[in-house]
């Protein structure tokens, strides 16, 4: 039997990235015993509106608003309901894997414009901004 290796250290579900950021769209980042789910802030003020895409496979799909959306982090080994977010009381924890996820969109060769979309999220301020 072959022993097997880790593949990559993270786990990436989110819906498509080429349309860009609208509001209520997030990633999940899973890393080890960490949920991240990711939400960028968009500087949009209007509320989000129904739209429809065929983005997916050709047919038209509708996209409904999320309504409010907000970062949310979850240890996977304690909670794996994930209920009790912890996004509070493990700031750097969320802020490793969210670094972890633009590196990873570097690595797959992502367009500047998809990455530069992930680097402020509500809720996770960089570690420089904080001690300012």
């Amino acid at each position: 039997m072959r022993e097997t290796s880790e593949i990559r250290d993270l786990a990436v579900s989110t819906p498509s990235l080429i349309r860009g950021i609208r509001a209520g769209l997030r990633a999940t980042v899973t890393m080890g015993k960490w949920s991240l789910i990711l939400a960028p802030e968009t500087g949009e003020s209007e509320p989000e509106k129904r739209e429809v895409t065929f983005i997916v496979d050709g047919e038209p799909r509708t996209l409904k608003p999320f309504g409010k959306i907000a970062t949310e982090l979850y240890n996977l080994e304690s909670d794996p309901k994930q209920e009790r977010n912890l996004l509070n009381e493990e700031k750097d924890a969320a802020r490793k894997i969210k670094e972890r996820f633009i590196e990873f969109l570097s690595e797959l060769n992502a367009d500047k414009e998809i990455i530069n979309q992930w680097l402020k999220c509500r809720g996770i301020s960089n570690a420089e901004q904080e001690r300012r």
